[in-house]
């Protein structure tokens, strides 16, 4: 019962609004989403559940870019 109480806190709430305006403003908009941070900008990296690798490549190109 603890749990769904906080779960349900207005606290608990208000944060999660926030971070989900946070997302958005970075443009993920499904869950999950990756970005990459560099500097000021943000870049998408897809989400590859079979391979790792495919993401880590991304994030390299990006990187050397």
């Amino acid at each position: 019962m603890d749990f769904a109480r906080r779960l349900d806190a207005p606290e608990t709430q208000a944060t999660l609004a926030d971070e989900i305006a946070q997302a958005r403003c970075m443009g993920a908009d499904g869950f999950p989403s990756l970005r990459l941070q560099m500097g000021d900008g943000l870049w998408p990296v897809p989400v590859d559940y079979t391979d790792a690798g495919a993401m880590l490549a991304t994030i390299q190109a990006l990187n050397e870019a």
